[in-house]
C-alpha cells in the first residue's frame, strides 16, 4: 500500500506510556479493604460494648435475685397462698345483684318485672311479671335460653289477667360457670 507509513518517529514513542503499578483500580480496591477493616473494627467494638452492657445487667439481676431469699421469699409465698385461697372462695360465689344486673339488660321492652328472687342452694332465679302478649314472652324466653349463664329455663305460671295483660312466673338455673 503506497503512502503508509509503518514506522514510528521518536516523539510518537514517547506517547505511548507504560503503566504504573499504583493504577486506579489498585487505589480502589485499598480504599474498599480499608474501609471494610473500618466497619469490621467499628461493629466489633459495637458488640463488645454491648457484651460489656449485658453482662452489667446480668450481675445486676444476680444481686437483685440474691436478696430475694430466707424471710422475703416466705412473705411472698405466703401472699400468694392467701390470694389463691380467697380467689378459690369467691369463684363460685354468685352474687343476686349482679344477677338482677343483667336480667335488665336481658328484657325487653314491655316486660314489667315483678318480682325477683334468688335461691343460692338450688343455684336458681325466679322472676314474675306482666307483657302486653304472647309474642313479647316467646321472644323474652328465647333470649334468656340463649344466655350463657343459664342452663334451663321453665315456665311455673302463664295466665291472662283481669286487666288484659298476661301474667307469667320463670324459673332460671343456672349453668355450673357464670
Amino acid at each position: 500500500m503506497p503512502g503508509i507509513n509503518l514506522s514510528q518517529t521518536a516523539q510518537q514513542k514517547t506517547g505511548i506510556r507504560k503503566h504504573a503499578i499504583f493504577g486506579k483500580g489498585l487505589i480502589a480496591i485499598i480504599i474498599v479493604l480499608l474501609l471494610a477493616v473500618a466497619a469490621w473494627r467499628g461493629l466489633a467494638f459495637w458488640e463488645q460494648r454491648i457484651d460489656g452492657e449485658i453482662a452489667a445487667i446480668e450481675a445486676e439481676t444476680a444481686k437483685v435475685r440474691a436478696g430475694f431469699g430466707g424471710e422475703q421469699a416466705d412473705k411472698v409465698a405466703d401472699f400468694q397462698f392467701r390470694l389463691d385461697t380467697i380467689g378459690e372462695s369467691f369463684g363460685d360465689k354468685v352474687y343476686p345483684a349482679d344477677m338482677l344486673r343483667s336480667l335488665e339488660g336481658l328484657m325487653l321492652s314491655g316486660v314489667d318485672l315483678s318480682e325477683y328472687s334468688f335461691d343460692a342452694n338450688k343455684r336458681t332465679i325466679s322472676i314474675a311479671g306482666q307483657v302486653d302478649s304472647f309474642l313479647i314472652i316467646a321472644q323474652q324466653m328465647a333470649i334468656l335460653k340463649r344466655t350463657p349463664g343459664f342452663a334451663s329455663l321453665s315456665v311455673d305460671s302463664l295466665e291472662r289477667e283481669e286487666t288484659g295483660k298476661i301474667g307469667f312466673r320463670f324459673s332460671i338455673n343456672l349453668a355450673g360457670t357464670l
